[in-house]
């Protein structure tokens, strides 16, 4: 999705701003998106978004709250940018700490055989749940087989399987009452899933997944106009720096020594910063952590970056796959480049 938008930025083919358009559409409606606490689960197990697999991951967050923002900048479609809220919402409730820094993952399961229990919905929840007009319109809008479990029928996975317009001319009401509506019961749903047992969360604070989400956030920033987003950022890029930038050495979490991803996001993270507030002091941060990455990392002969400043059981690897995100040697070219161009 990610090169896919940035085709279409930088060529403007129709065809190609379509499918980007799509497939946001279809991911934002489907079961892959969590559609009461906002989100995203790790990937979907069948074509059309709809089951997935229920861990929610911060790299992965970190990657389409970007896409979604770049989405609603690029077409101006207010689901994309509800989206991309869910998403800040979701991390903010769950992944991440009040003073500062992002956690890392939320686990799919609290219990191995109750595969999706703690996100999934039975017809019977509905109805405890909602009040009578509530559960015909959520019913309506969420509640489909389609997203049926399959080691438990009597569950589903929410999904958009009717959108506001056609429930408004299916019930007769208004669309701004249906969405009222829609909204009134998704606060219902979200209270009761609260009193459930929460899977386990890793509270683990990684600098590399810390400096993919704080980028995010100030790009969410740029893009929203909520300064609370860029606040949260840039007190988590604070807490980071504080905590794992100690004498000129970088830890990848405490304790244990940094690898290439960390410098590299770290490093866009700070620039990022630079370019939201204008702070010459995180220009020079930046300048810092991609000298101490390139004396540390770079491939002298052959270039690019090794992962990993040692040798590990007898070889350096150089990961150059943008999978599951764009790899921190691609992201490296573009902040040399950055840099290459500061002014002093």
């Amino acid at each position: 999705m990610e090169l896919l938008i940035n085709t279409y930025f930088f060529t403007g083919n129709e065809m190609t701003g379509l499918t980007v358009k799509k497939t946001l559409e279809s991911m934002a409606k489907g079961g892959i998106c969590d559609q009461i606490g906002g989100g995203f689960h790790r990937y979907s197990v069948d074509a059309k978004w709809i089951v997935p697999h229920f861990e929610k991951m911060a790299d992965d967050n970190a990657w389409i709250l970007r896409n979604y923002v770049d989405g609603y900048s690029l077409f101006g479609d207010i689901l994309f940018r509800d989206t991309a809220l869910g998403i800040i919402r979701f991390i903010g409730d769950v992944l991440s700490d009040p003073e500062g820094g992002f956690y890392t993952s939320q686990d799919a399961d609290v219990v191995p055989e109750d595969e999706g229990g703690y996100f999934t919905w039975t017809e019977r929840d509905f109805r405890r749940v909602l009040d009578a007009e509530e559960y015909k319109i959520l019913s309506d809008h969420l509640l489909s087989d389609a997203g049926t479990m399959h080691h438990d029928e009597s569950r589903k996975v929410l999904f958009v399987s009717m959108d506001v317009n056609e429930i408004a001319k299916e019930t007769g009401l208004a669309e701004k009452e249906v969405s009222v509506k829609i909204e009134s019961g998704k606060k219902k749903l979200l209270a009761e899933r609260n009193r459930r047992t929460v899977p386990f969360i890793d509270t683990t604070l990684y600098t590399s997944l810390n400096g993919m989400l704080i980028s995010a956030y100030l790009k969410a920033f740029r893009a929203l106009g909520d300064r609370k987003i860029r606040d949260f950022a840039l007190r988590s890029l604070e807490r980071i720096m504080r905590d794992h930038f100690v004498h000129d050495e970088l830890f990848h979490t405490e304790g244990v020594e940094a690898v290439l991803d960390d410098y590299v996001y770290l490093s866009d993270a700070v620039i990022a910063a630079y370019e939201v507030t204008g702070s010459y002091s995180y220009l020079e941060r930046a300048q810092r952590l991609m000298e101490l990455c390139l004396g540390k990392f770079a491939d002298k002969e052959q270039g690019g970056f090794f992962d990993t400043e040692d040798e590990i059981i007898g070889m350096r690897l150089k990961s150059v796959e943008d999978i599951p995100h764009p790899s921190a040697n691609s992201l490296a070219m573009i902040l040399l480049l950055k840099l290459s161009s500061r002014q002093p």
